[in-house]
Parts: C-alpha cells; sequence; structure tokens
C-alpha cells in the first residue's frame, strides 16, 4: 500500500495570497500527494535570534478556513503544523494537525493536541532527546526526521533506511530519493517539504 503523502507547502507560501496558496495545492494535488499542510505559529514563540525571519512568514490563520475549503476541492485532506495552543484550536477544523521535531519537549503543546481527534502526526529527531516518545496514543503516527534544512541526502537515505516499523518519515531533503526509501521501508505516512 503506498503511503499516505503530504505536501508541506512552507517558505512557498509566502509572500502570501490566494493566488500563490491557490497554485500550489494545485501543483501538489496534480503531483499526486493525499494531503497539504501549513505551519500555524506567531513569530514570538521561537528564539529571538529567528524572530525578525519568522515573523515575515507567519500564515494568517484567518485564511485557514479558506486553505481547507481549498485544498477539499482539489480532493486534498489539509491540516497544520501547531506550535502553540491556540493553533490547535485553530487547526482543529482540518483533517489532521502536525507537530514538529523542534516541539518534541513541549509535553504541554503535545497533551492539548489531544483534544484534536482525528491523526496526529509528530516529527521525532532522535538526536534531540528521548522524551517525544512520552504521551503517545492510537491517534499519533511518528515521523523520523533529520531537523536540517536542507538534509543531506545521504544521511537522509540512511536514517530513511531505518524507519522503525509503523513511524512515518519527514523529509527535509532537496530531492525524493529518501522517500522512496522510506516508502520502501513500509512508511505509512511521508511528509515532503514541497518545492518549486
Amino acid at each position: 500500500m503506498p503511503p499516505f503523502f503530504i505536501a508541506e507547502l512552507g517558505l512557498n507560501v509566502f509572500p502570501y495570497s490566494r493566488d500563490r496558496l491557490t497554485r500550489l495545492v494545485e501543483t501538489a494535488a496534480e503531483a499526486g500527494a493525499n494531503a497539504v499542510k501549513v505551519q500555524l505559529f506567531y513569530a514570538d514563540h521561537f528564539p529571538e535570534a529567528e524572530q525578525r525571519e519568522k515573523i515575515q512568514l507567519e500564515f494568517p490563520r484567518y485564511e485557514f478556513d479558506w486553505f481547507l475549503r481549498l485544498a477539499h476541492s482539489y480532493g486534498l485532506k489539509a491540516g497544520a503544523s501547531v506550535f502553540d495552543i491556540n493553533a490547535v484550536v485553530r487547526a482543529d477544523e482540518g483533517d489532521f494537525l502536525k507537530l514538529a521535531a523542534r516541539e518534541q519537549g513541549n509535553l504541554s503543546l503535545i497533551s492539548y493536541a489531544r483534544i484534536f481527534s482525528g491523526p496526529r502526526y509528530r516529527s521525532i529527531d532522535r538526536r534531540l532527546s528521548i522524551v517525544p516518545f512520552l504521551g503517545t496514543d492510537q491517534n499519533d503516527t511518528l515521523l523520523m526526521c533529520i531537523s536540517e534544512y536542507p538534509t543531506p541526502m545521504d544521511d537522509a537515505i540512511q536514517m530513511a533506511e531505518a524507519v522503525p516499523e509503523g513511524w512515518g518519515w519527514s523529509s527535509h531533503t532537496a530531492g525524493y530519493e529518501d522517500c522512496v526509501a522510506a516508502a520502501k521501508q513500509g512508511a505509512p505516512v511521508i511528509e515532503k517539504h514541497l518545492r518549486l
């Protein structure tokens, strides 16, 4: 069975416009993705050194409903990466939510995310800590990843070939060979940062 494939729209959404978002969703559908995802964060959530860059990349939360309708009109599921409790509440209308690897030690966010009754995907970078293995339940699918942008392909393939049974893969490479390796391992879910 092929994996459930999520296209992370990421930085391609900016500068934000509905036309730009439509082009990305349309491209993801044409590429055969099953779902699309945006990131819901506020810049002040991040370390001060990152805030100036991040503030330009905030997805307008008031557009999330429109994003859902757009994705559904292309036959795609839609969700969001969440970084704070308000984002969990906002994303509750989506088809799934995602917790980034940088949040894998944020136990209060992980706990609060349980209000979402649909599928939850949690990226895990085993190099960061063992904390994320606490608190998983039947709605959680863990996605192995390397939190490096872009991830060197050789490193990614090596890790993708070792994806544990039942785990998915979150790809941060500039190519796709790691996704093929993860699919061969039986990864049920693959998240790929979309590049145009």
